[in-house]
C-alpha cells in the first residue's frame, strides 16, 4: 500500500468521526419510550403533586402539595424566625450594597475588578423550598428549609464571605468535614477506661436557631486572626450583618418573609472572586 493510499484512507476515517461527532452533537438520541415520556409530562403537569429529592439517601420524593405547602407554612408562620414583609426588597438592597461597593473601591480597600464581581445587574428574588427529611416520617416527613439564591443580590456576597471564612472554619477543633474525617478523628482518641459512653447530639433546626449578633461576634473575634486591613475587616462584617439581617426569600403566598433569626441554608455555584 503507497503513501497515498494511506493518506487518503485516514481522511476518509477523519471525515467519519467528524460526522459522527457532529452527528452526536446535533441529534437527540430518546432513552425513554413514548409512554415513559407520556408518564413523565403527566406527572410535570399534575399540580396536586410536587417532586423533591429526599433531604438524605438520594430518593425522589413525591408528595402530595396540599402536605407540602402545610410543611412549608408551618415553618414560616413561626414569627421567631420569620417575618412577612410588605414589598420587594431587591432594588433597595442592591442601591446599598453598590453605594457601599463605589465608597470602598474609592477608599482603596476594594479592586475594580471585586467591585464588579459583588455587583449584580439584574438579580432575582431568592426562592424558598423544603427538601423531605423521609429518613425521619415516610407519611408526613418534615422539611429542611433551602433558599436558593443563585443570582441573588447576596449571591456573590456569600461566596466572598465563604472563601474568606472557610481558612478560620477548618482550624477549629469542632470542624468535621465529612464521615471519613469524623471515623478517623475517632481512630485518634485514646480512652484510658472502659467506662465511657459515646453519645450524639441533634440540635433541632440548628441554622434557623442561630442568634445573628452572636454569630457576627463569633466571626469578628475569628476575623482578627487573619491580619487584614481594618477597613477590609468593617467591609466583610458589614456585608456580612447585611446578609444575616436583611435575608429574605419568596414562597407563594408570603409577600418576601424575611428571616429575622438564624442563617438559611444557600444553594448557589461557586465563583472566582479574585
Amino acid at each position: 500500500m503507497t503513501n497515498h493510499c494511506v493518506e487518503t484512507f485516514v481522511k476518509a476515517v477523519e471525515r467519519d468521526i467528524g460526522k459522527l461527532e457532529w452527528s452526536k452533537r446535533h441529534s437527540k438520541t430518546l432513552n425513554l419510550s413514548r409512554e415513559e415520556r407520556v408518564a413523565l409530562q403527566t406527572l410535570k403537569d399534575d399540580t396536586s403533586i410536587i417532586i423533591k429529592p429526599a433531604d438524605k439517601g438520594g430518593a425522589i420524593v413525591v408528595m402530595d402539595m396540599e402536605t407540602y405547602r402545610g410543611e412549608a407554612l408551618s415553618q414560616l408562620q413561626d414569627t421567631t424566625h420569620y417575618r412577612i414583609l410588605g414589598g420587594d426588597p431587591t432594588n433597595d438592597l442592591k442601591q446599598m450594597i453598590d453605594n457601599l461597593l463605589k465608597i470602598s473601591e474609592e477608599a482603596g480597600i476594594i479592586t475594580n475588578r471585586l467591585k464588579k464581581f459583588l455587583q449584580v445587574d439584574n438579580p432575582i428574588i431568592p426562592v424558598f423550598y423544603l427538601l423531605p427529611k423521609i429518613h425521619k416520617n415516610l407519611q408526613r416527613p418534615p422539611g429542611r428549609p433551602i433558599v436558593a439564591g443563585m443570582s441573588s443580590v447576596f449571591q456573590p456576597i456569600a461566596v466572598m464571605l465563604d472563601t474568606v471564612l472557610n481558612p478560620i472554619v477548618v482550624c477549629t477543633k469542632s470542624y468535621v468535614k465529612d464521615t471519613t474525617d469524623f471515623i478517623n478523628k475517632l481512630n485518634e482518641i485514646e480512652l484510658n477506661t472502659k467506662d465511657v459512653f459515646l453519645c450524639t447530639m441533634d440540635v433541632s433546626s440548628l441554622y434557623t436557631s442561630i442568634p445573628h449578633d452572636q454569630g457576627i461576634e463569633v466571626i469578628t473575634a475569628a476575623m482578627a486572626d487573619l491580619g487584614l486591613p481594618g477597613g477590609v475587616v468593617d467591609l466583610l462584617l458589614q456585608l456580612l450583618g447585611w446578609i444575616l439581617k436583611r435575608n429574605y426569600f419568596l414562597f407563594e403566598v408570603f409577600t418576601h418573609p424575611l428571616q429575622s433569626k438564624g442563617y438559611h441554608i444557600a444553594k448557589c455555584y461557586e465563583q472566582d472572586a479574585l
